[in-house]
């Protein structure tokens, strides 16, 4: 009877004895719950920079977005902050320094380099011709943030609300017909999730933030992952023709200063490596999905979307710049910790759950679906203007910045009411059928057949309206404002790269007229020529 009681009595000390030793004997367990929690705060917080900070257009009339965001929290919303600021500073951890997490020299690097590509981005952003605005004081306000996050993470909150306002103001007017800032939002994502680790640590005290690097990692790896996943679904790798990227990227301004001869040699060379880029593509992308099997996976997968995007700027243009950097400073943290694995993310019990998370992604996060067949032609928009003289100009896309990724993008079907529409810009399309019928048009006769047989029609007059508006209001403001080259040699990359056409119009006198035309290039196998060139929009600047 003793032996057997002391049995059973030290059976039950074998169980874990409250919450907290349950988590210290079950690692595991202790990553779902703060995984579990983080995930909440981060939904809330990045729906509150993604919606409450996105400012009507009205808002933008306005020279200080500061003020136009407060007015939009309203008295009790304000209140409501200042209540939870002030408790969590005096019985939180709110004011707390780096040095309180663990892993905060790292963190401090990491985020403020993050903070410090936002910044660029958006301080150097062109003055805005459609609101006539600069929004000069919030500028100065995100560069005076960015080393005050060095000094303590608080800062990092009122610094997401400016960049978020000062990024919404290219959602307006909705010319472009959706939103094109892939790129800045990943590494806003990743902001918000350390927004949502440190609102974590101030409420609880808890100094851990391996779940911070633990969702860092599912947020970049679902960026590959839902293309990937996309890309299986349109039955991608039995298509190809990755080769026909350059020529459609060519006819909206990417290296036209090469004559077409030159861009077809370049894509019948890369023609032969077709499959194996295709291959490529798929491994590093779907890979992404077991981005937790170990360290050394974890660096060669970021490593091969570095090489990836780079192909993709060879290609066609798009310079993902932020998103590669938040890659290399990813694989700078995670090498860093090869010989010393103080960050606990890996494991068979954080793989299954990064699995998850990065697989369901879309139900905590909206990274893009970036999946596509490429086709031998294109539609493409140039813009024209004439001065005072009655000289013609060239207005490449750039002249239109900070809408410049819209204009080299030229999502503007809805201008045409001539014929129906068959692509997407870049010549994409996700329909598997049209992009199989469209490898056999090889003559105009080919295409104009297939754009009344197939052809969607995108007219849509209420758009065509608000584009010609957009365009006399930027035109009529930018001829009394003059030009930006100030900014000019201080401007962050651009998304997406395009040249301009003869004779670039480089200020010279005020523009009075404006010209759209939507050209539509074709490659037959052998040369890539216009095979329509139809003036759209024609506009009077006063």
């Amino acid at each position: 009877m003793c032996k057997f009681s002391l049995k059973m009595r030290n059976f039950a000390r074998s169980f874990p004895r409250g919450p907290f030793e349950l988590c210290a004997r079950f690692p595991f367990l202790l990553l779902c719950i703060q995984t579990l929690v983080l995930l909440v705060m981060f939904v809330a917080v990045d729906r509150f920079m993604l919606r409450v900070i996105h400012l009507p257009a009205e808002s933008y009339e306005a020279p200080f977005l500061l003020l136009e965001v407060l007015r939009r929290l309203g008295i009790a919303g304000i209140t409501a902050i200042c209540v939870v600021a002030v408790l969590l500073s005096r019985y939180g951890g709110l004011l707390n320094g780096w040095d309180t997490l663990d892993h905060g020299r790292e963190l401090r690097l990491f985020v403020g380099f993050l903070a410090a590509l936002m910044a660029w981005a958006f301080t150097t952003l062109d003055y805005n011709y459609y609101f006539d605005q600069g929004y000069y004081a919030d500028r100065v306000l995100i560069a005076f943030l960015l080393p005050l996050i060095y000094y303590r993470p608080i800062f990092v909150f009122p610094f997401l609300i400016l960049a978020f306002a000062m990024m919404w103001q290219l959602d307006h007017p909705g010319i472009g017909g959706f939103f094109i800032f892939p790129h800045k939002l990943q590494v806003l994502h990743v902001l918000n999730l350390f927004g949502a680790v440190f609102l974590l640590h101030s409420v609880t005290g808890n100094r851990r933030t391996d779940a911070f690097f633990f969702y860092t990692c599912c947020l970049v790896a679902a960026g590959y992952w839902q293309p990937a996943l996309w890309k299986f679904k349109i039955d991608w790798l039995s298509y190809g023709h990755l080769y026909f990227m350059p020529l459609a990227a060519h006819a909206h301004g990417w290296l036209a200063f090469l004559p077409p001869t030159t861009v077809v040699d370049f894509a019948n060379l890369i023609a032969v490596f077709d499959r194996p880029m295709q291959i490529f593509t798929i491994v590093v992308e779907a890979g992404c999905l077991l981005i937790l099997i170990n360290r050394h996976v974890s660096i060669a997968l970021l490593a091969g979307v570095i090489v990836f995007h780079l192909g993709v700027f060879a290609f066609y243009g798009y310079l993902f710049w932020t998103w590669m950097l938040l890659d290399a400073a990813l694989i700078v943290i995670l090498y860093r910790d090869l010989k010393t694995r103080n960050i606990a993310i890996y494991g068979p019990g954080s793989l299954l759950l990064s699995a998850v998370f990065i697989g369901y992604v879309s139900l905590w996060c909206k990274p893009p679906t970036l999946a596509w067949f490429d086709t031998r032609f294109s539609y493409s928009y140039r813009y024209e203007a004439i001065g005072e003289s009655g000289e013609r100009y060239d207005l490449p896309p750039h002249f239109f910045t900070p809408y410049d990724n819209i204009f080299t993008m030229a999502h503007f079907g809805y201008l045409v009411e001539d014929h129906r529409m068959l692509v997407a810009p870049y010549g994409i399309t996700g329909d598997r059928d049209r992009a199989d019928r469209l490898l056999g048009a090889t003559t105009p006769d080919d295409v104009f057949a297939l754009e009344a047989e197939i052809g969607v029609t995108r007219y849509d007059p209420e758009r065509a309206t608000a584009f010609h508006s957009f365009l006399t209001r930027y035109l009529t403001n930018r001829n009394a404002g003059g030009t930006t080259g100030a900014i000019d040699a201080l401007r962050a990359p651009a998304q997406f790269w395009s040249f301009g056409r003869g004779n670039v119009y480089a200020g010279e006198e005020p523009i009075r007229t404006v010209v759209v035309k939507e050209v539509t290039t074709l490659f037959d196998d052998e040369r890539l020529f216009e095979i329509r060139d139809l003036p759209v929009v024609e506009l009077a600047i006063p």
